[in-house]
């Protein structure tokens, strides 16, 4: 049985969440060649925002 999981972070802003949302997505870092284009990823996902202020509320799938 194969367990290995991709590592993954859970994307929100702390705007969303002081509002009482939880409204992001699962963000695999495996299509990221380095930390700019999560970045501008994650920027892009809560583009509803002018300035979001990045909240990573959840993951899986890093070694122990």
């Amino acid at each position: 049985m194969n367990t290995t999981q991709t590592a993954q972070i859970y994307v929100g802003t702390y705007a969303k969440y002081n509002s009482g949302s939880i409204a992001g997505e699962w963000v695999d870092l495996s299509q990221f060649s380095d930390a700019d284009e999560f970045l501008q990823h994650c920027k892009e996902i809560h583009s509803d925002e002018e300035d979001p202020e990045l909240m990573f509320q959840d993951y899986e799938g890093f070694p122990k």
